[in-house]
């Protein structure tokens, strides 16, 4: 620590990397231009190339870095060198060295596809004059296969899932402003509360004002827990535990849309992967609440909501088809539960059926899945062309009936000419008290449809006391 800077120089070339990093951390830290010349010699002729990389970046932290001196590393014979040459010349062209834009061009011609990807990273992040129809002519020119798929990332870049309920499509406009609304809400309201982050504001002597929303289990279970919450309030212990705040007060003079808001945003974002909640589910909810008198005591609201029933031993889950998702992937209905999911395999066909039987009878209140997309059967990447994202098709069930029966012999048809949708599927069932529940497809899909098959992920199953 006590060193001089020019000391420091010579640190840079030691085999040990803490001294090095150390030593360049302290020659930025103690500003000292006279030792600018060394570095710049350094740079241009060390044998060791790690001490030229330090060299370097310790002219950069300097705010010493020169034009002619990038220029000349950016010809070097080590590709290493010229890759560190363009990524320290970045500073210099936001500071108008504009100059640079001859030296990039002349780089996406390198002969070492890294050198390539690297400009090609340089030129987005500066969004260079040109940029597309350069990356364009150095993909055609470089059979790399980095230099393909990053310049075809770069140029088509892949779509944002923009935060969708556990990995489901991509949102549509009205789904995303939803989420932008209750964000700006939850930032407004409930992050005086819940925190930030949604982990809780502490209110000192190791209490919270109010419980972490962050990975709730409460929140990521069936929506109409925080639905009842906001509309009604709640207050008093939370599974034994007390909070500084006392209670949740109620909300409910705002709007279906204004609730639905800031509950999906709390469901999707602060660490949250659930689903979705509509202005018409917040509607439902209110009228069948509308009865209820001040706010709610958590023991007793927790019973009187939908909780998730989890697949145990016990439950026969059976399909009439099952094909693993993935190569050496599981071969067993029961993986709809899963992030692996389940599917058919092949074409969608009439009759074909997904089936829970439950050790005793339950009340069935809701059905949840995501139906993600799959890549086409039969396609196969070209390896001499641009590295594209593969073509999917969308395997939801395009028409389906649920079914429940007490025996798994007489069965009805409790809700029927369903139609699935890509990404979170949510049946409500109502409270049908059963030991079976079935979903049956409808109808043949037709001889050119891809080969669409059925597929389901992240089966979630709610029941009622």
């Amino acid at each position: 620590l006590n060193e001089s800077s020019a000391a420091l120089v010579k640190h840079l070339e030691h085999p040990n990397g803490w001294r090095r990093d150390a030593a360049q951390q302290l020659i930025v830290l103690k500003k000292e231009l006279s030792v600018v010349p060394a570095l710049t010699s350094m740079a241009l002729t060390s044998k060791s190339v790690v001490a030229r990389f330090h060299a370097l970046w310790s002219l950069e932290g300097l705010g010493a870095l020169k034009v002619n001196l990038v220029q000349k590393l950016m010809q070097d014979l080590n590709p290493r060198v010229r890759i560190q040459a363009i990524r320290a010349s970045e500073t210099l062209y936001k500071a108008g060295e504009k100059s640079l834009e001859t030296a990039y061009a002349s780089l996406l011609n390198d002969p070492d596809a890294n050198v390539v990807i690297q400009t090609m990273m340089t030129a987005k992040f500066l969004k260079l004059p040109n940029m597309e129809s350069g990356i364009k002519a150095a993909m055609e020119k470089n059979n790399a296969g980095g230099v393909k798929l990053i310049g075809s990332q770069i140029i088509e870049p892949p779509k944002s899932r923009n935060m969708g309920p556990f990995g489901g499509g991509v949102l549509n406009k009205e789904q995303q402003a939803s989420l932008d609304r209750g964000l700006m809400i939850y930032s407004e309201l409930c992050s005086q509360c819940h925190g930030n982050n949604g982990q809780g504001t502490p209110a000192g002597n190791g209490k919270l004002i109010a419980p972490a929303l962050a990975g709730s289990a409460r929140i990521q279970s069936h929506p109409e827990y925080a639905v009842r919450v906001v509309l009604h309030g709640m207050e008093g212990a939370i599974d034994g535990k007390t909070y500084a705040g006392g209670m949740m007060t109620s909300m409910k003079e705002h709007s279906d849309e204004w609730v639905a808001d800031v509950i999906s945003y709390i469901r999707n974002g602060l660490s949250n992967d659930a689903s979705l909640v509509t202005p018409q589910q917040v509607a439902g909810i209110r009228a069948k609440t509308a009865d209820q008198k001040g706010m709610y005591p958590y023991d007793k609201l927790i019973k009187t909501v939908p909780h998730e029933l989890q697949p145990q031993e016990g439950w026969k889950i059976t399909a009439s088809h099952t094909t693993s998702t993935r190569i050496g992937g599981n071969v067993s209905p029961q993986s709809a539960f899963t992030y692996e999911g389940w599917t058919t395999g092949g074409r969608q066909s009439k009759g074909m059926w997904y089936q829970i039987e439950f050790p005793k009878e339950v009340n069935l209140t809701e059905l949840q899945f995501v139906a993600p997309a799959s890549i086409k059967k039969g396609w196969q990447r070209n390896p001499k062309a641009p590295q594209t994202p593969p073509p999917m098709v969308q395997s939801y069930p395009r028409a389906y009936t649920v079914e429940t029966s007490p025996d798994g012999t007489t069965w009805k048809e409790s809700l029927a000419q369903l139609k699935g949708k890509e990404g979170e599927n949510v049946v409500s069932l109502g409270n049908v008290k059963t030991k079976f529940v079935r979903l049956k497809l409808n109808e043949d899909l037709a001889q050119d449809s891809d080969e669409v098959p059925w597929s389901m992920r992240q089966l979630k199953v709610f029941g009622q006391n």
